[in-house]
């Protein structure tokens, strides 16, 4: 006998509900596999992507399917062979058309057999057994946060670049306390860690802590491969991003922190992101660029008026002491002419000087919007809606 219609389901019904169930738990949108790499392809001469399997390295029979994109590749400078053992960063998903499932990479930590890399790889083992990189452990970034803490050197390019974005794109007020450490070098370690435990004794606690350095050699980077330093990051009290080395760099802390991004400006930019995926998806420096170009309307004048704004109040000082030296001097005028001739003199310098004083208000009141107005109509139409006001 057949079964009533509503008893079946078809097959592209079950691949979408196998592909939501990845799509929904974010233990799968975020997460870190360490497998043999075998059998890489190119499906097409034209394409970019990589495709390949990762085997265990336990059991050779279990095999993770896997995909790199060309837009995330192109942000790294690593060369893939059959048999490297690596530790691929992205998400799982769901193949509805073959009902499979694969790792969509974000990164690729390659783990080498020099003694750099092998070093990296069992102290990686050691600490991932220690639970500094579990998932569960990731806080949110805050979005728009008025207190930044800054790790970093003062002098260095990377803190200039940091400085640099929020002065120009930052579009409130901010408060940014830095701690200048050494970032490579005898010591660097113990100032990293000291400087990250510091953070929660300030006072008021910054909001976000942006640990940040520039590109070097991996012996340059080696202080943020350092268990101390990744254990400080794991254990701060305040969210903390990672912003260590140009894109294709990766140190171990990036495993530790909240979040990790490609360099030091995206750890600024970042934070300006309210969708940053923060289940864990990688930030992209593609995200910094179209941050810039996707700025809320009137967004790129905001840190100008607020740099115009004490110049504005300074102006306003100004005036005041202008009305103050002209009462002082009509009341002069008063006692030199008498009371008949001094009131009338008082009477026209005040009237002179409330105009004056009226007129400067305006001008300091209207100067730094001055350069605005060629976007009224466009900020009218949108907020307003009025033609006739808008025009």
């Amino acid at each position: 006998m057949i079964p009533p219609v509503e008893a079946y389901v078809t097959v592209e019904e079950i691949s979408n509900r196998i592909a939501e169930c990845f799509r929904v738990d974010p233990e799968f949108d975020r997460i870190r596999v360490l497998g043999e790499i075998n059998d890489i392809r190119n499906l097409s001469d034209k394409s970019k992507h990589l495709y390949f399997k990762l085997r265990s390295d336990n059991d050779q029979e279990k095999i993770l399917d896997a995909v790199w994109f060309s837009k995330d590749r192109v942000r790294y400078s690593i060369d893939l062979k059959d048999g490297d053992l690596a530790i691929v960063e992205g998400r799982i998903a769901a193949y509805e058309k073959n009902s499979t499932y694969q790792i969509i990479a974000s990164a690729i930590l390659p783990l080498g057999n020099d003694n750099l890399e092998t070093e990296r790889e069992e102290r990686w083992r050691r600490l991932e057994k220690e639970g500094l990189f579990g998932e569960g452990k990731k806080r949110p970034i805050p979005y728009m946060p008025e207190h930044i803490g800054v790790v970093c050197s003062r002098t260095s390019a990377a803190f200039k670049d940091i400085e640099s974005w929020f002065r120009d794109y930052y579009p409130s007020r901010y408060e940014l306390t830095v701690k200048s450490v050494k970032v490579q070098g005898e010591g660097a370690a113990r100032e990293i860690c000291a400087a990250i435990e510091d953070m929660s004794r300030v006072l008021p606690r910054p909001e976000v802590i942006i640990v940040a350095r520039g590109g070097g050699a991996d012996e340059d980077l080696s202080v943020f491969d350092n268990d101390e330093v990744v254990r400080a990051v794991a254990r701060s009290e305040i969210p903390l991003i990672s912003g260590v080395g140009h894109e294709p760099d990766r140190t171990l802390i990036d495993f530790a922190a909240d979040l990790r991004v490609p360099t030091p400006t995206a750890a600024a930019a970042v934070l300006q992101l309210e969708d940053r995926r923060r289940a864990g998806r990688e930030f992209s420096s593609e995200s910094e660029s179209e941050l810039k170009q996707e700025q809320p309307l009137g967004a790129d004048i905001i840190p100008d008026l607020v740099r115009r704004f004490d110049a504005t109040v300074e102006l306003l000082e100004d005036v005041q002491k202008l009305a103050h030296d002209t009462k002082d001097r009509v009341d002069e005028l008063d006692i030199e002419t008498g009371s008949s001739r001094g009131g009338k003199a008082r009477t026209l310098l005040g009237v002179a000087a409330f105009s004056l004083l009226v007129f400067l208000i305006l001008l300091a009141a209207i100067w730094p919007i001055s350069d605005t107005w060629v976007q009224w109509p466009e900020w009218c139409q949108k907020y307003v809606g009025w033609a006739p006001v808008c025009k």
